[in-house]
């Protein structure tokens, strides 16, 4: 995981309590199913926004040519104001 990934998840770790897997230090994709939906793109939906991070669960799976199952996204905003992945990663199984 990269450093801004992990500079990242420390913002938001009041936000984060049960969709965060505390092992990893990732967002899952069952605590994030959970989530509303802030916003819908073309494959996944924006489940959290802070302005400067913003995490994604992925509607696809690898039968639709996703690289992952349940595939979590995050990217942030840096001074430059384009955003930037920073983190893509499988979100394990939503039960």
């Amino acid at each position: 995981m990269s450093d801004d990934c992990k500079d990242m998840i420390r913002e938001l770790l009041p936000l984060a309590g049960a969709v965060l897997d505390m092992r990893q230090g990732r967002y899952t994709a069952q605590g994030l199913s959970k989530l509303p939906t802030l916003s819908t793109g073309q494959s996944c939906d924006l489940k959290i926004d802070t302005g400067s991070c913003r995490v994604w669960l992925s509607r696809c799976s690898t039968m639709d040519g996703m690289e992952y199952d349940n595939m979590i996204t995050v990217e942030a905003l840096p001074e430059n104001g384009r955003w930037r992945t920073v983190d893509t990663y499988a979100g394990g199984v939503i039960e």
